[in-house]
């Protein structure tokens, strides 16, 4: 659950918030669905167990169809396709993923130019 100090802060704003563990209610007329890797890299500790628990939260056609009919798909990469992701979400028309992947690109690029001024 997000921290309640930045729900406040959310809520002082005027923020509409909807916190959910159903992913169907949070995908339900979404602007744009995103994830991430369900197990980091390198963690070899229950990975089967976390597999199991996280499978109802994977991004697929099921889940998009319930967005709206323009919404986008994003992934900060790597992604374990068939894990948090199906390929035809990763890989369909909603997909912003390699735009996305593309803008790191020159935010990085940014950085090291200021590192070397």
């Amino acid at each position: 659950r997000p921290d309640k100090k930045i729900i406040n802060w959310a809520k002082n704003k005027k923020a509409k918030l909807l916190i959910t563990e159903d992913p169907e209610e949070a995908a339900n007329l979404a602007d744009c669905l995103m994830t991430d890797k369900w197990i980091s890299m390198g963690d070899e500790v229950n990975k089967k167990k976390k597999k199991k628990i996280l499978k109802p939260y994977q991004v697929n056609k099921k889940i998009m169809k319930l967005a709206k009919q323009d919404a986008i798909f994003m992934h900060c990469l790597p992604a374990s396709r068939g894990e948090e992701v199906t390929n035809e979400v990763m890989d369909g028309k909603q997909s912003v993923v390699w735009l996305e992947a593309l803008n790191r690109v020159y935010v990085q690029k940014s950085i090291i130019q200021w590192c070397l001024r």
